[in-house]
């Protein structure tokens, strides 16, 4: 990831394309962007802000194309790209053959679906401006957190690291809330270990899904639908909640396949990706699934993903995949 913002601050470009599914670091690219490119006493003449959904493309185009006032440049913002149309992305596409050197134009798209063989994407390509910011990968994040800490000044201990992410999520803005309470919480001291951790990082989210998953396995639908509403309570979005759940199972799955092969306790948290601090609670769980149940969950998490996005009543749909989950409903 870093060599993405090294190469960001390379040049200066007339157009830059940002996308991906990691929110945090697009946000982070496009701060490095404004210090770059806005030069602070002329920032509310030089620098605009637009949403495809609120913004018709010409109106976005004319102000790529003024002249900035009294700077070496204009910036002009434009969030949901992802949102463009065919006739948007034609109309862009001429514009990004030929763009005003004078002006930066910056394209925010918050997907990881692209199609990279339009010929605006193939433009951009071309041009060296496509920036891709997707979710880092798990064997990545210890690094990560380890690196943002050393910015702040301290250092963490590697079974602090590991509860933390299970505790907080693979997300980085989710682990950056937790990181910022860590550090004001230990104050002075310069090392953060594990009780640090454990006292400060809110493990709603991990507990609200070992009750879920624990009533699923015992097949108590009052108690999974009061697990569900926990984690709603949370703050969670509906698609994001599918994917939690879809996490905890396939950890369950991976276990109940390590036992089967007879796998050494001491080395099944490493090849499932948890914390041995939870291994306890996830083995308790695997004994409660036989693997064809477990496989047969997947089945009914696969129909609810397509529910959820082609369909409006989402909390209904999700209390549906719990009485399935529990009650065996088709």
């Amino acid at each position: 990831m870093t060599a993405i913002f090294d190469r960001l601050k390379k040049n200066i470009l007339p157009i830059y394309y940002l996308y991906g599914t990691e929110e945090f670091l697009i946000e982070g690219a496009l701060n490095v962007l404004k210090a770059m490119l806005v030069q602070p006493s002329f920032k509310d003449l030089n620098c605009q802000t637009f949403h495809i959904k609120e913004s018709d493309i010409s109106s976005i185009i004319s102000a790529s194309q003024t002249m900035p006032f009294m700077s070496d440049r204009r910036v002009v913002i434009v969030k949901g790209a992802e949102g463009l149309n065919d006739a948007q992305s034609l109309e862009m596409l001429e514009y990004a053959k030929n763009p005003c050197p004078a002006a930066s134009l910056i394209l925010i798209a918050n997907t990881g679906k692209i199609d990279k063989r339009s010929g605006l994407f193939s433009e951009f390509e071309k041009k060296g401006c496509s920036f891709a910011f997707n979710s880092l990968p798990k064997k990545e994040l210890p690094l990560w957190i380890k690196t943002e800490i050393k910015n702040r000044g301290k250092d963490i201990s590697n079974e602090a690291v590991a509860y933390l992410i299970n505790a907080a999520g693979e997300e980085l803005m989710d682990l950056k809330g937790e990181i910022d309470k860590l550090t004001l919480f230990v104050g002075g001291k310069k090392i953060i270990d594990l009780s640090d951790v454990e006292i400060i990082v809110s493990d709603i989210k991990m507990n609200s899904i070992f009750d879920f998953t624990d009533s699923v396995g015992k097949k108590d639908f009052k108690t999974a639908l009061k697990a569900l509403d926990k984690i709603i309570e949370h703050g969670e979005i509906p698609i994001k909640i599918l994917g939690m759940i879809a996490r905890q199972f396939r950890i369950l799955l991976k276990i109940k396949t390590l036992k089967k092969r007879n796998t050494p306790q001491n080395k099944i948290a490493s090849l499932a990706g948890v914390s041995p601090y939870f291994l306890d609670n996830y083995i308790k769980q695997v004994s409660r699934f036989t693997e064809d149940e477990l496989l047969a969950v997947f089945n009914k998490l696969h129909k609810t993903d397509i529910a959820l996005k082609s369909e409006r009543l989402q909390g209904l749909i999700l209390e549906r995949l719990v009485m399935e989950l529990c009650l065996g409903a088709n």
